[in-house]
């Protein structure tokens, strides 16, 4: 059984001396989460270490346990940042390898996760999400591969990849008369690339039936918040180009409603952490109610993420969430399967019989 060790005053300081100094500082806190989850600290600790959620050290744990890195690292850690951490570079440096070969070998593609409107059964999108099929584990989750290579090259190149495939799957479906929007995750690294408007717009010219308003590009909340004027000369140079933002994780940041009002994003897509207990849970019930009404007032499309069952479904319905998204409706699928789930799906019966809510500015698809 292991001991499980306290959090030190000095590890702290370290860690908070690394977020002042060290703007890419988050693959390193991933890489001593590794370590020190295998020193014995539990989640809870590990979570209260590096200030972030339990679920987030969790897909940092099984991304590098599903690399096979964990079993490489067995030596004892002679401090906080020893040198044990060469067996860990050592293996991310093997992994990246893996990640560019994979690439040239079309071993990666793109599942969609449908974004329907509960009450009217209409399909108003597809959410873009990398897999990864290595011939030897099978099909990866990003949280598999993603923090591997945070702060490398290939980064880009996974990243120009997504954005490439997503707009080419795009005009495919446009070509065969299906009008959606596919969105596109976006990251604080791709953010601060100094190309990344001119790398969009070359990706976009590549394809002249390119209709304005069927690309979004989804941003953590988190990271709009970092530098407010970039992102939102970022959103503006964007919406020439004819592609939307969607704020996502809304409700996990510190947005003001001032700041809300100056970044002109289209939608708000409330976390998964407010949906979860909503039929159960009064205090989150009032506080999606509280999102809900926000984003009428200021005349934003909202979007539920995470909707897993029925009743969830129902309670969003009540206080006047139409759009959603989740496992309830359907899970990420190959392209393959798109156009079967749209004639197929249907909407369930408790949601076709919802009542109406009238919202001041309300959207709905």
């Amino acid at each position: 059984m292991l001991h499980i060790k306290k959090i030190t005053e000095e590890e702290k300081l370290t860690l908070e001396n690394m977020r002042k100094n060290h703007p890419g500082y988050m693959p390193r806190m991933r890489a001593h989460a590794v370590l020190l989850s295998q020193d014995g600290y539990q989640v809870n600790d590990l979570s209260d270490l590096f200030g972030v959620c339990k679920k987030t050290i969790v897909a940092w744990l099984r991304g590098w346990a599903n690399a096979g890195i964990f079993g490489l690292i067995d030596k004892p850690r002679k401090n906080f940042y020893g040198k044990s951490q060469d067996v860990l570079t050592i293996s991310r440096k093997q992994e990246i390898k893996k990640i560019q070969t994979g690439l040239m070998n079309g071993e990666f593609e793109l599942y969609y996760q449908p974004k329907v409107n509960m009450r009217t059964g209409t399909v108003s999108g597809f959410e873009a999400l990398i897999r990864w099929n290595d011939p030897l584990r099978g099909l990866l989750q990003p949280s598999d591969f993603l923090p591997i290579i945070n702060n490398h090259s290939v980064h880009s190149e996974v990243s120009s990849y997504v954005m490439d495939r997503a707009l080419s799957d795009l005009n495919e479906w446009q070509g065969q008369g299906l009008d959606t929007v596919v969105s596109v995750n976006v990251d604080e690294l791709q953010l601060n690339e100094h190309d990344f408007l001119d790398k969009l717009k070359a990706s976009i010219a590549n394809y002249p039936s390119f209709k304005a308003g069927s690309l979004e590009l989804e941003i953590l909340e988190m990271n709009a918040l970092l530098d407010r004027e970039q992102v939102r000369t970022i959103v503006d140079n964007c919406q020439v180009l004819g592609v939307d933002f969607a704020l996502d994780d809304f409700g996990t940041g510190n947005s003001s409603l001032t700041y809300l009002k100056q970044i002109p994003v289209k939608t708000l897509n409330i976390d998964r952490s407010f949906i979860s207990d909503i039929d159960k849970e009064s205090v989150d019930l009032a506080i999606l109610e509280g999102m809900v009404s926000l984003a009428s007032i200021l005349k934003r499309s909202v979007i539920a993420k995470g909707v897993e069952t029925v009743e969830q479904g129902d309670v969003l319905l009540k206080i006047g969430c139409e759009l959603a998204q989740g496992y309830a409706i359907a899970k990420p699928m190959p392209i393959t399967h798109i156009f079967n789930f749209i004639n197929d799906w249907k909407p369930f019966e408790s949601w076709l019989n919802a009542p109406s809510m009238q919202l001041t500015h309300s959207f709905s698809a």
